[in-house]
């Protein structure tokens, strides 16, 4: 948190964040410095999670892509609400299975 504050980083794309639930002690940290996180933990396994970290003063709107039937990353998105006609999409992606090489 000293490092988001002390260099006024207002939007921040994290991953391997391991985070359990919305109401959890790290995410109540994380808001009593002034900052919203999104993420989507996971339920059924540790670990992972693709999550975004921005200061609550931002109006962002949660975004979901629809990628149904996908297991090899985790995102979470979120549409930044500029202007009245301008918006800027933010996706954290997290790649979840492992790397396959290919032999040519």
């Amino acid at each position: 948190m000293c490092l988001l504050q002390d260099d006024s980083i207002d939007v921040a794309l994290l991953t391997e964040t391991w985070l359990t639930d919305q109401s959890n002690v790290i995410t109540a940290d994380i808001k009593s410095y002034g900052y919203t996180i999104l993420h989507d933990h996971r339920s059924n396994t540790k670990g992972g999670c693709a999550a975004l970290l921005f200061r609550s003063s931002l109006q962002f709107n949660p975004v979901y892509l629809k990628v149904n039937g996908i297991s090899t990353f985790e995102y979470t998105s979120a549409a930044l609400n500029c202007y009245v006609d301008m918006k800027i999409l933010f996706i954290t992606i997290y790649r979840t299975g492992p790397v396959i090489k290919k032999v040519l």
